[in-house]
């Protein structure tokens, strides 16, 4: 469940508004600006941070609930034994 959130477009579109408003805050930071500024951006900065940081664990996180939640997990997996066969069948007469 928490995959599929994660490839939603809505998610991507999320997390593209989070990187512009946290491009627009840093941006704003100059010399001799008021200390009430410079106190928001700093909490701004710790936001986009955490928000930074949840998109990256979220893909992780959501992979690892679907492959444990989902009976049997290694089914899906295919292994497969190399075919014996000699290098001019396996690779085109181009490369050769």
């Amino acid at each position: 469940m928490l995959l599929s959130v994660i490839e939603s477009a809505a998610f991507e579109n999320a997390v593209l508004v989070a990187i512009l408003l946290n491009t627009a805050s840093l941006a704003m930071d100059h010399h001799n600006m008021s200390d009430d500024l410079e106190s928001g951006l700093e909490v701004a900065n710790y936001i986009f941070s955490a928000v930074r940081g949840f998109v990256r664990v979220c893909p992780l996180t959501g992979l690892a609930l679907t492959l444990a939640l989902t009976p049997p997990a290694l089914s899906r997996l295919v292994i497969t034994s190399p075919r014996r066969a000699s290098y001019s069948q396996t690779t085109p007469a181009s490369v050769l």
